[in-house]
């Protein structure tokens, strides 16, 4: 009798479990794109913002602006307006320029755009030029575009006689009424303002070339060496970036 008792004690009082709910695995990943502008995020902040922008106090991303911008009270980039390089701000002053873009003209703490699209700089609040880009003259205020398609700058009075050139290229004078013209440089040179066109001066051979002692041409250096003597060009003097340079003998 005793032994019957334990066996039905045993199998009466079986242990309950719950019920076990299917696993997935491996646990199913969704991937949600950060905001606009935002590299970097959490489900919540963005944590890293895009190149151009700036993360903010709220966790949002701002523009700095027109190439630089201050920082304000708080640690935050404040947006330069258009046409402004540089700008400032203070606790509460509105946003002020101190340098502006090329094309713009600075207005007490504002910018201008320059009338004349040719101007590089202008008078504030006028159409004056004071300056230009590359290929074009200033001319009683105003930017009049040089004759010559490789000129730099020319000459107020005449258009079509170059003063400076683009690189690979020299103002050559002609004896001719229109007067310097941008003439080409010697193959692979930069530069041949002291030796004239058809030449090259020291140092201005493209990489990769020498102009050789007593010579007014650029030389190739040998094994595609990048800089070599002067005086030999299987001497190679630098090998340049992502190469090595070795020595024997």
């Amino acid at each position: 009798m005793f032994h019957v008792l334990i066996i039905v004690l045993l199998v009466t009082a079986r242990p309950v479990f719950p019920a076990l709910t299917a696993i997935t695995w491996p646990p199913t990943i969704s991937c949600i794109s950060c905001d606009v502008n935002c590299a970097s995020c959490t489900s919540n902040d963005c944590t890293q913002c895009s190149a151009g922008f700036s993360l903010q106090n709220d966790s949002s991303c701002l523009s700095v602006g027109g190439g630089t911008s201050s920082v304000n009270i708080n640690g935050s980039y404040v947006v330069c307006d258009p046409g402004c390089l540089v700008c400032v701000t203070g606790t509460s002053s509105p946003i002020t320029c101190i340098t502006a873009q090329v094309g713009y003209a600075l207005i007490s703490g504002m910018v201008s755009q320059c009338s004349n699209s040719n101007c590089k700089t202008c008078n504030p609040g006028t159409s004056v030029c004071t300056s230009c880009y590359n290929s074009y003259n200033l001319v009683s205020g105003s930017c009049i575009q040089c004759l010559d398609p490789n000129a730099v700058s020319c000459l107020s009075t005449n258009l079509n006689y170059s003063t400076s050139c683009v690189p690979k290229y020299s103002a050559a004078t002609s004896s001719t009424s229109a007067g310097g013209y941008c003439l080409p440089c010697a193959a692979n040179c930069l530069k041949c303002d002291i030796n004239g066109p058809g030449n090259c001066d020291s140092t201005q051979c493209t990489l990769g070339f020498v102009l050789l002692t007593g010579t007014l041409n650029c030389t190739a250096c040998f094994s595609s060496c990048p800089v070599c003597d002067s005086n030999n060009p299987s001497l190679c003097l630098d090998c340049g970036s992502f190469r090595y340079s070795s020595s024997s003998g």
